[in-house]
């Protein structure tokens, strides 16, 4: 779990590093007998190198919530969908996450034709919605999209999702199922909404009509790794 993490901060940069082992801390903080924590945490500092006294201070000083994260609302509640569509459609979820943090660039492509609201389920929906507004800031940070999350298994889960993979050869065919991901996704989720529509909001049906007519031209787009 800790090296899935990892590959997600900046180690040669001071900032990155001490985040990184501030999220490593909140970990250790989640052992609840104090012998297993300590174990857990000498491991920890020996296999990177950190001051186990260094460690313990940073791991104390979180316990005793001088470092507790805020997150700023509720996450939004899971849609559920069924057998074999929920399998394809996560996987298809996670797949374009990692796209997206890996190749900046997709994100001025895809903007156009995805929305956050387009991601069902957690915490792919949160991720969206914080990754999209890093990108209309400026910004690209997968460790403060991971700290956001302050329990250690939504931390992990978080880690995996920058980190699918899809076995494809070439670029050509990384493109092809770039688009085919993407008009999947953006299909799906219009199809969500559209479900959830309120039957007197002509201009939302009408919005959700206009977009999915356009994600028809998704096989024509054009894109690069």
């Amino acid at each position: 779990e800790m090296d899935i993490l990892q590959k997600s901060y900046d180690m040669s940069d001071p900032t990155g590093k001490t985040a990184f082992y501030q999220a490593v801390a909140r970990r250790l903080v989640g052992f609840e007998q104090e012998l297993e924590r300590e174990n857990y945490l000498e491991a920890v500092a020996r296999r990177y190198q950190v001051s186990p006294e260094s460690l313990r201070k940073l791991v104390n000083t979180i316990a005793l919530g001088g470092m507790k994260e805020r997150r700023p609302a509720a996450v939004r509640p899971e849609r559920r969908v069924s057998g074999e569509k929920e399998s394809g459609l996560a996987k298809s979820q996670r797949l374009l996450l990692t796209w997206l943090i890996e190749y900046p660039a997709l994100y001025e492509k895809v903007k156009e034709y995805l929305t956050p609201a387009d991601f069902c389920g957690e915490p792919c929906h949160t991720v969206a919605e914080l990754l999209f507004a890093q990108y209309e800031a400026g910004e690209r940070s997968p460790a403060k999209i991971i700290d956001y999350f302050e329990d250690a298994e939504e931390q992990s889960s978080v880690a995996a999702l920058f980190h699918s993979t899809l076995a494809v050869q070439s670029d050509a065919e990384k493109e092809k199922a770039f688009k085919e991901v993407l008009q999947k996704i953006v299909l799906s989720g219009l199809d969500e909404q559209r479900a959830n529509l309120d039957p007197t909001d002509m201009a939302g049906l009408q919005n959700l009509i206009a977009r999915q007519k356009k994600a028809r031209a998704i096989p024509g787009l054009h894109v690069t790794f």
